[in-house]
């Protein structure tokens, strides 16, 4: 038990560590992955709209190999278009690679 609550508490100290809340499209995602790799960093977590299509989530994990985490119900910031498509944003997700 104590194990799985130290991987706990690393996984939201990892995720507090590394938030980018800036991003809005898919070229902006695209460019924050190209610096975080050019300069040797994690990419971390992306907050960001989601129109909810399957294919557009499909679409984010084929093009950056990063897929949904989890739906904000209190999100720390409003993203009003979708990541991938730019179509009205129905939920607001955490998107993030599996490392």
């Amino acid at each position: 038990m104590k194990r799985c609550k130290r991987l706990f508490e690393k996984a939201k100290a990892f995720r507090a560590e590394h938030p980018h809340t800036h991003i809005d499209a898919m070229h902006q995602l695209k460019q924050h992955l190209a610096e975080s790799e050019q300069s040797a960093q994690i990419p971390g977590w992306v907050l960001a709209g989601w129109c909810g299509d399957d294919a557009c989530e499909e679409g984010v994990k084929e093009e950056t190999k990063f897929t949904t985490r989890n739906i904000l119900c209190d999100p720390p910031k409003t993203k009003n278009t979708c990541l991938h498509c730019g179509k009205e944003a129905k939920h607001i997700v955490w998107f993030a690679r599996a490392y």
